[in-house]
């Protein structure tokens, strides 16, 4: 008897045991791609998520922790892209002037194209220089952090982590060119101390913290660019900064920092075409230009040149179906405080496609062979359209592929935690999506 009822426990246990394995891990049509993905040994110890799912089909083609939070490095860029193609004019707005019977007014709107090399006209600058009137500088309203929250401390002189400001001039950075023993600085009112003894390690250039003091080490090169951010957050030396950058750009030096006279017209003075910004941003991953533009964003949504409050607006009002609310803290996605699941950006993806038009998207993103998929996706140049995202440890890319039908599906995979080479890991992840795709 007591034989019996062990049996008969045994038997409801492992019946139990199944109907939780099959309800909760179906089977499906992918699941030998994903085996494949989840078993490479690059991803051994990895938190991998993923959702791949055809455009209006319920059932998605793939899924694994899709529900799941992950830190999507630049994959963030997708959100901070959607939130200025909704908001932003179709040019930026580089300033507001106003222009009287003696004085030319520039309040600044924190674009961050003005001196910037990717583009050969400024109408900002062109204004300035083809003025004969004194310039009088203002400030806007400006309440954004220098850094973004979560960035690392340790980064603060990488160009890729150019401090945030309301006057973007050259790109807040500084950039050294040394050619046939020859130094140039850009821009060129940055001073240097040459005085270092040679580095064996090789030239460089750095900065100290919390100030504008460059240093060159000398090394053995005959030809190398170098470029350090610049620094920033100190409002009193900001306005002199600005003043001397704008003469290096122009040649004309402003009178000082005033106010917009309140009877005259103020007209807005655009610079570069909106997709040809966001298109540079997407296709080099270019974190500056992210930070800056959805700075502007919140000028528009907030009247407050403010990224926190205006991921707040654009989340409650504009994305505020997303399946799962994700932790957005910055515009370039350098920040580990980021969090979102695979499905929140397939749901972005999709909301990316029915509001804007497909020729812009395919225009702004990079395809195959292309960008950061320079070396990715050849073979389907024109049938992928994505954006990577890199951090140390972690690895995103999240887009639109065509399947074999000719179905677009939105797709986000999301790796966090790898301890693997992030080449490999990229061609696992190309291997499966080529895969999922060929087979639909």
């Amino acid at each position: 008897m007591n034989k019996c009822i062990y049996w008969l426990c045994v038997l409801v246990v492992v019946g139990c045991s199944v109907q939780r394995k099959s309800a909760s891990t179906p089977k499906q049509a992918g699941e030998p791609w994903l085996d494949s993905l989840l078993q490479n040994k690059q991803l051994q110890g990895a938190h991998v998520g993923i959702l791949i799912q055809a455009e209006d089909a319920a059932t998605p083609l793939l899924q694994h922790q899709a529900n799941q939070y992950f830190i999507p490095a630049s994959n963030t860029k997708l959100y901070t892209c959607y939130a200025a193609l909704k908001n932003l004019p179709d040019s930026i707005i580089a300033a507001y002037t106003v222009e009287t019977a003696d004085t030319l007014y520039i309040q600044w709107n924190a674009d961050a194209t003005t001196a910037v090399e990717d583009f050969k006209r400024h109408p900002l600058l062109e204004k300035v220089k083809a003025s004969n009137k004194p310039i009088v500088l203002v400030h806007n309203n400006f309440t954004a952090n220098h850094w973004g929250m979560g960035w690392a401390w340790d980064d603060y002189e990488a160009d890729y982590m150019a401090e945030r400001s309301e006057v973007p001039l050259f790109y807040n950075a500084a950039t050294v060119t040394l050619q046939n023993g020859s130094l140039k600085a850009l821009p060129p009112v940055i001073n240097f101390d040459n005085s270092i003894a040679p580095n064996a390690k090789g030239f460089e250039l750095r900065r100290q913290i919390q100030s504008n003091s460059f240093t060159i080490l000398p090394g053995k090169e005959t030809e190398i660019t170098t470029t350090l951010a610049t620094y920033w957050n100190q409002p009193q030396a900001q306005e002199k900064l600005v003043i001397d950058l704008l003469e290096a750009a122009t040649g004309k030096r402003a009178v000082g920092w005033g106010k917009l006279p309140t009877a005259e017209v103020v007209k807005p003075l655009h610079s570069q075409p909106l997709d040809s910004v966001l298109k540079i941003m997407m296709h080099r991953s270019d974190n500056f230009f992210a930070e800056q533009l959805l700075i502007q964003v919140g000028g528009v949504v907030n009247q407050e040149l403010n990224d926190r409050k205006a991921i707040n607006t654009v989340l409650n009002k504009q994305l505020n179906t997303l399946p799962q609310k994700p932790k957005w803290v910055d515009g370039s996605g350098l920040s580990r405080y980021n969090l979102f699941t695979p499905a929140t950006t397939v749901s972005l993806l999709k909301q990316m496609k029915n509001e804007i038009s497909w020729q812009r998207l395919t225009t702004i993103l990079p395809t195959g062979g292309k960008g950061t998929l320079g070396s990715y996706y050849k073979n389907y140049a024109g049938k992928i359209f994505a954006k990577t995202g890199t951090l140390s440890n972690n690895v995103s890319l999240s887009g639109y592929i065509q399947a074999k039908s000719g179905t677009w599906c939105m797709f986000s995979v999301m790796v966090n935690n790898h301890m693997g080479n992030v080449t490999d890991i990229r061609r696992a992840v190309e291997k499966m999506l080529v895969q999922v795709a060929e087979a639909n």
